[in-house]
């Protein structure tokens, strides 16, 4: 029999399309007539391959599918855990409670300052600033003026205890 009439439309010998049981992407195509009763597999796109090495290549994508498969759930499971650990740290916390009272107290009372430091008269301390560095001057000055008191007085005892020596020895 010719193999085109297997295909052709509205042809009994119409060949049957199933899913193989372990991939969906995967298709097994099996013809209906006796003479035309291999068995092929669609493995990737435009990759047409027969019997053994269709199985194994198909093999070897389900156990890359299933080694990934593991480690997302192995993934998963490490999350799972970590969120459970979270939720045992979480469940002894309370929701905070804020006395309104006693932070409006607390706000006007700020208020109250920042309004008396508005009015607070600031051109005295320029004044008082002033009056302070002409008093300090001052000291500085009588500072001196002592410091030089003083060394005259020294020079002077000095003086007085050099006349004393040639008065007692003159006598």
């Amino acid at each position: 029999m010719n193999p085109e009439l297997a295909f052709k439309r509205g042809s009994r010998r119409m060949p049957r399309f199933r899913p193989c049981s372990h991939a969906a992407a995967i298709w097994k195509i099996k013809s209906v007539d006796e003479e035309f009763s291999r068995t092929m597999y669609l493995a990737e796109a435009k990759d047409l391959v027969f019997g053994q090495k269709a199985r194994e290549r198909q093999l070897g994508l389900v156990t890359t599918q299933l080694e990934e498969a593991e480690r997302e759930v192995a993934r998963v499971a490490e999350l799972k855990s970590g969120l459970l650990k979270l939720q045992s740290c979480l469940t002894g916390l309370k929701e905070p409670r804020f006395e309104v009272g006693a932070l409006g107290e607390l706000a006007l009372s700020i208020q109250t300052a920042q309004r008396a430091l508005q009015l607070l008269d600031l051109s005295e301390t320029a004044d008082l600033e002033g009056q302070v560095k002409r008093l300090n001057e001052e000291l500085d000055q009588l500072n001196d003026d002592t410091k030089t008191d003083n060394e005259n007085i020294f020079g002077l005892k000095a003086k007085v205890g050099a006349a004393d020596k040639e008065a007692s020895a003159t006598q």
